[in-house]
């Protein structure tokens, strides 16, 4: 399948790209996530803590709109190299990922409904990602079945982590008010790019490398180094929640600082009415004599020029 610029989904580049790309996005889940449970824990103004699948807090959802745009595009060029003449797709793989492009086309399309105010059901965002990822379980289901031991089991390990997204959603719907729900499905989003760009550089690798996916002594590394992937998305999780909590506390010291100025500001109001008063008099005073000066100015200049004429 081909995404765009010449770049391949059955290709090293392919698999980078995207994962790169997911990896990002759940990244941005995670910070917004975060972002929000720790402003609603520092400031009791703010509003309750709800999760979120958004990527971004802005007040329009752009990245939605990129993504629907984006997958659109690579859903028709896909769609228009994959046909043959009597429309019946010729490469079964394009068809299988343009199933799940669509996916996430819907994802998109359901996020800027629900960001629009239309009446949708509720979690129907939600539930949309359910809808693309269970497409994305199915395509890795039967997926390189008479591949070698290794590039087996690495795409199944990519199916669990695929599983345990559909489940943190699922679990999600029920406790949206939870950090930790909406925490674990961005953990999972994490897990699957890093891990298909891992999938990308042992199997599509332009350089000589030391997977030997064909032998079966070389599984237990696969597993160790998926072990290494998740340990890492959990260090990069309370990485980003230590800097979240960091920039939150000193957001929240800095408005602290400006209602505390305000309010004994407003403590001093009797001063205002007292002897700032004489200051304001005096100010008028001044802009009148200063207006009278500019007054006699300006008559004297028109009475020199009619002079001069």
């Amino acid at each position: 399948m081909v995404l765009g610029g010449g770049i391949k989904m059955e290709s090293f580049f392919g698999h980078i790209f995207t994962g790169f790309t997911v990896t990002l996005a759940a990244t941005a889940m995670t910070w917004t996530l975060l972002t929000k449970w720790h402003r609603s824990r520092f400031d009791p103004n703010s509003p309750p803590f709800l999760c979120t699948i958004r990527c971004f807090p802005w007040r329009r959802p752009w990245e939605a709109y990129l993504v629907a745009m984006a997958a659109l595009l690579i859903v028709l060029q896909s769609t228009v190299k994959g046909m043959g003449e009597h429309w019946w797709f010729f490469k079964m793989e394009n068809a299988e990922h343009t199933c799940i492009l669509a996916g996430f086309i819907i994802v998109a399309l359901t996020v800027i409904c629900t960001e629009h105010k239309f009446h949708l059901p509720p979690h129907s965002d939600h539930a949309a990602l359910i809808l693309a990822l269970v497409a994305r379980w199915l395509f890795l289901a039967d997926h390189w079945h008479d591949a070698p031991p290794g590039v087996m089991l690495m795409h199944r390990l990519q199916k669990n982590v695929v599983a345990a997204g559909i489940l943190a959603l699922v679990i999600e719907i029920f406790t949206k008010s939870q950090v930790s729900s909406g925490l674990f499905r961005s953990y999972c989003l994490f897990l699957q790019g890093t891990w298909l760009c891992q999938l990308g550089y042992a199997i599509y690798s332009p350089w000589e490398n030391d997977w030997d996916l064909a032998s079966d002594q070389h599984l237990p590394v696969i597993t160790v180094v998926f072990i290494a992937h998740l340990f890492f998305g959990f260090l990069i999780t309370m990485g980003l929640n230590c800097l979240v909590i960091k920039l939150q506390e000193v957001e929240y010291r800095r408005k602290s600082y400006i209602l505390d100025a305000l309010k004994v500001q407003s403590e001093k109001v009797p001063l205002i009415n007292g002897e700032n008063q004489v200051i304001k008099k005096d100010f008028m005073s001044l802009a009148v004599v200063l207006g009278l000066c500019f007054f006699l100015i300006a008559y004297r200049a028109l009475v020199a020029l009619k002079v001069l004429q």
